[in-house]
């Protein structure tokens, strides 16, 4: 399945996991590859369009007003063309200058308010994944404590985790065996 060009499937199990997806953030966060015959989304196209806008920049401050046709000064062509080039490569700068003080603005200060200072610890219970043990997991049986349709949780061993099934629907405390991991969940299979 494509959404907006992005390709969904699951690289390891080649189907699209609904359950895995709350938006199109996650949509773009959770894609585990990209295929080799993918196109480029920055070629003639995107620098063709970066030439026309400095082009159509520059001639509009020539100051050719009613379509005249009768031709233009080169000096002008050139003055106008350094003055786009230039305003770009400063705003550039400047927009990086900002950047760097935002980021680095010392708290309580007014530009400080623009930055997210604080930190995910895992005491307020923000954990992450541990891909390792997920795959350690592989083989083992499990009772599913939610409905997985496909997508919800199971439970192995004394904890919960996330999990789909293989595309089936399990009910609600069927005995299930973990087939595989993807994307920091657990893959299983109704025993």
């Amino acid at each position: 399945y494509y959404i907006n060009g992005l390709q969904l499937n699951d690289l390891e199990l080649g189907r699209f996991g609904y359950s895995m997806i709350g938006g199109m953030n996650d949509a773009t966060r959770n894609q585990e590859g990209v295929t080799a015959y993918d196109f480029n989304r920055f070629g003639i196209a995107g620098i063709a369009g970066i030439v026309c806008t400095v082009a159509g920049l520059s001639l509009s401050l020539v100051g050719n007003d009613g379509l005249s046709f009768d031709g233009v000064d080169s000096a002008d062509v050139a003055v106008s063309l350094w003055t786009v080039i230039i305003s770009l490569v400063l705003s550039v700068a400047l927009c990086l200058m900002l950047g760097r003080k935002v980021f680095k603005a010392k708290r309580g200060s007014a530009l400080s308010r623009l930055t997210l200072e604080t930190t995910q610890e895992s005491a307020d219970g923000y954990v992450g994944v541990d891909k390792e043990g997920l795959d350690g997991m592989v083989g083992s049986l499990g009772t599913a404590v939610t409905d997985l349709r496909p997508g919800g949780k199971v439970s192995v061993g004394d904890a919960v985790f996330d999990a789909i099934s293989d595309g089936t629907y399990v009910e609600r405390g069927r005995q299930v065996r973990v087939v595989a991991t993807s994307s920091g969940q657990l893959v299983v299979k109704m025993v």
